[in-house]
């Protein structure tokens, strides 16, 4: 942080202001640059030092020539912000919290107290999209004394997972509640450190864990490569379990590509369990069985709105060469359900190619707002700043959500 010309301007990495005044005035400047600090102190003190970890939040820079953008974007956050209906300050509330607004943080942890735990839900959701040492502070002690919140925050880590979040998730392993393990489980995978490993095996192994839990526990090992030499173990646990044992073991196999997994994949495809069978058809189409590819795009475009919209929530698990063919396939060739759009279009948040303009001019011109607002949050959550000039026009869309997420969407793209 610099000033320049009596304009103070935001440099790479969080930084101490330390002004040395003369006759009320300033004279002197130096900075430095204390984000650690701040993050390890904001980590280890509750919220009452809640004032000095917001003090020095992450400004994010605003260069000359772009700050039309964010000027726009903080106006149109702050509106919502001020309004009535919670889900909307929350969005505005972490558009600000992103461009380093000290009252954004304040704004968040009041929705987390509501009486309404729909809301309190989305303000935890909305700390753990702001990912910064502050955030996950605040969400630490927002919940230590809450175990529905505790819930909450870790659920909502296993949809969005935070690497600084795995000393947390790791403890989310011992607790007594079934679902949290789960979910923590879920989220170290996707994070993916080969730490987990020992955890992992260590809970696979138990045969006095809850049987669903160990299948998660082996669908971790599998994500993190060693899946062929756990094959035996998730047989014997699709043999014995149910349906939900049974699609976890289906999307586990989407890692082994050996003959004996494609053969019980084959097999579960035929599972009469909707999810079962789906999970399956899904990590047959990663194994790159064309096959299997024909009948995901046939149950995308005319399958019923229920079977459509999981099938293509799962284009995320699949390699990206083939998600973007599948995608064009589709978008060329029907006009699918608005459920299947939404997940479709909220897969490419997580899929990692490089040139997705193609979908997301589909997604901007989709006739449904909602497929409209979930294109501007994968355009946010992809952070490509060559996407930013597509989401001018939407700041000034007359729903608010929209406006509220093209916002967000332009701070997020840097």
């Amino acid at each position: 942080m610099r000033c320049t010309g009596g304009e103070l301007k935001e440099e790479k990495g969080l930084t101490l202001l330390l002004l040395v005044r003369a006759n009320g005035r300033p004279a002197n400047m130096v900075t430095y640059n204390i984000r650690p600090v701040i993050g390890f102190l904001c980590r280890v003190f509750s919220l009452a030092i809640l004032p000095v970890c917001l003090v020095f939040a992450d400004v994010r820079a605003i260069p000359g020539e772009e700050s039309v953008y964010y000027e726009k974007a903080r106006s149109v956050a702050n509106e919502l912000t001020q309004g009535a209906q919670p889900y909307d300050a929350l969005l505005g509330a972490s558009t600000l919290a992103e461009l380093g607004d000290v009252n954004a943080y304040k704004v968040i942890v009041e929705y987390a107290s509501s009486a309404d735990l729909m809301v309190q839900r989305a303000a935890i959701d909305t700390l753990i999209s702001i990912n910064q040492p502050q955030s996950l502070a605040l969400l630490m002690d927002i919940t230590a004394d809450d175990e529905t919140l505790f819930g909450y925050m870790i659920g909502g880590l296993a949809a969005n997972p935070r690497e600084d979040a795995t000393d947390l998730l790791y403890a989310a392993l011992a607790n007594e509640n079934e679902a949290i393990r789960i979910h923590a489980l879920k989220a170290l995978a996707e994070v993916g450190h080969a730490s987990a490993l020992h955890p992992f095996w260590t809970i696979a192994r138990d045969k006095h864990e809850k049987l669903l839990v160990r299948a998660y526990a082996y669908y971790g090992i599998a994500r993190l490569g060693q899946g062929d030499t756990t094959l035996d173990q998730l047989l014997e646990i699709a043999s014995s379990g149910g349906t939900k044992e049974k699609e976890i073991v289906a999307v586990s196999l989407g890692a082994m590509n050996t003959i004996k997994s494609h053969a019980v994949l084959t097999e579960l495809i035929n599972n009469d369990d909707v999810r079962v069978s789906i999970a399956a058809l899904v990590s047959d189409v990663a194994l790159r069985n064309p096959q299997s590819r024909k009948q995901f795009v046939k149950l995308i475009t005319q399958g019923d709105p229920y079977r459509a919209s999981i099938a293509a929530a799962g284009l995320k698990r699949v390699p990206p060469d083939i998600a973007m063919q599948v995608t064009s396939q589709i978008i060329e060739c029907c006009d699918i359900s608005s459920e299947a759009a939404l997940r479709l279009m909220e897969a490419w948040a997580w899929i990692d190619f490089d040139n997705i303009e193609p979908v997301l001019h589909w997604g901007l011109k989709h006739p449904e707002a909602d497929v409209n607002l979930v294109t501007l949050w994968v355009i946010g959550s992809r952070g490509e700043r060559k996407n930013r000039s597509k989401l001018t026009d939407y700041l000034d869309a007359e729903n608010p959500a929209i406006r509220g997420m093209a916002a967000w969407a332009v701070v997020k793209s840097k």
